[in-house]
């Protein structure tokens, strides 16, 4: 994205860095917006855009990702002529230390670099498509941003990333017995109350929860400080209890959603589920998957501790979502301001999924 923005501020000719008063430019504006009015659709990572493909090689006729990426996939069948268009920075995979790590963690680090830049280790990474470039020395790409740049070019993006069209969104949550374990759901309610100050104004957002039946704890509406409110207040009234309707909730959700699509079939429309097991109570997958397949939902579930991988799986492929684990083990990552850690795996997560649409 930096590139683009770069490129359309005419700087490919002169090579000087681009500004934050370019980014708010007319002519930066208009190439972004005609770039994400392009985009067939939308995914929180490259890869999860590359196992799309992978389904259906006749899903897209370009993505975006790293050399190594694409080095891989030439190899898969119905991917060899795939070409490769040098744009933006190459990945050189840099492993950094931080001044906040421990004299341990130091010494593991440096224990990995020995072992990585080892020659064995060094000639399987050429095989696996990590290749010394000479795309910067060529000087097609631009300079390295200042953090400022980068962090008004993001703003940039969160603000007009959904091209024009309203995102409607419908957060469908297990409240199921086994919720208590592990602190699940508390875990959830904290991950959806931090997600929910990153969704855009005008954006509509829905809840609706299942146990033994599903309940509508919130009606798709625009997004606003009020509708913040009463999202806050729906997610600390739940309570764990009961079976696992989960194919209840999902309908729910889903029939909310397209009742949207009746007057607004240009918006994005996207369902987030939430679980941490598979089906006990209500309606089964076989009797749901053809609305899952016509609706034009796409769905991305987030699995909490021992779930139906497989069942999960093939709920997302229908409609060409991904599978999410919510368990810190999967997901920890840490932000750093001010040199203070401000991070929850599950929030995380969530937001993450949240704000890529």
């Amino acid at each position: 994205m930096y590139t683009l923005l770069w490129r359309s501020a005419g700087h490919a000719q002169d090579g000087k860095p681009l500004t934050i008063a370019e980014l708010q430019s007319p002519q930066a504006n208009s190439v972004f917006s005609t770039f994400q009015q392009q985009i067939a659709l939308t995914t929180p990572t490259y890869l999860d855009l590359k196992q799309i493909w992978i389904r259906d090689p006749q899903k897209f006729q370009a993505i975006v990702m790293a050399y190594q990426s694409y080095v891989t996939l030439k190899k898969q069948p119905g991917f060899e002529q795939l070409a490769y268009i040098p744009f933006g920075v190459p990945e050189t995979s840099p492993m950094v230390g931080f001044e906040w790590n421990t004299a341990s963690e130091r010494e593991a680090l440096q224990k990995f670099a020995a072992f990585t830049t080892s020659a064995s280790m060094q000639q399987l990474a050429k095989q696996q498509g990590f290749e010394p470039t000479d795309y910067l020395k060529q000087g097609r790409f631009p300079p390295l941003p200042s953090g400022k740049v980068l962090k008004a070019a993001q703003s940039l993006w969160k603000q007009r990333k959904d091209g024009g069209q309203t995102v409607y969104m419908e957060l469908v949550v297990d409240t199921s017995g086994s919720m208590q374990q592990n602190n699940r759901l508390p875990a959830v309610q904290a991950a959806l109350r931090f997600a929910s100050q990153q969704i855009n104004q005008g954006n509509q957002v829905g809840l609706v929860t299942f146990s033994d039946r599903p309940t509508r704890r919130l009606s798709l509406a625009p997004f606003n400080k009020l509708e913040q409110k009463r999202l806050f207040f729906a997610i600390d009234q739940l309570q764990p209890d009961g079976a696992t309707a989960l194919y209840d909730g999902l309908a729910i959700g889903l029939a909310d959603l397209m009742e949207k699509q009746k007057t607004d079939p240009k918006g994005k429309f996207y369902l987030l589920l939430l679980t941490d097991g598979e089906r006990t109570d209500g309606l089964n997958f076989t009797q749901i998957k053809d609305v899952i397949k016509y609706s034009g939902v796409r769905i991305y579930p987030i699995a909490y501790g021992e779930v139906n991988q497989q069942e999960l799986e093939a709920i997302a492929a229908i409609r060409e979502g991904s599978v999410y684990e919510g368990t810190p083990e999967k997901y920890k990552f840490y932000s750093r301001t001010c040199s203070k850690q401000i991070s929850d795996p599950v929030s995380d997560l969530v937001t993450f999924l949240i704000q890529s649409f």
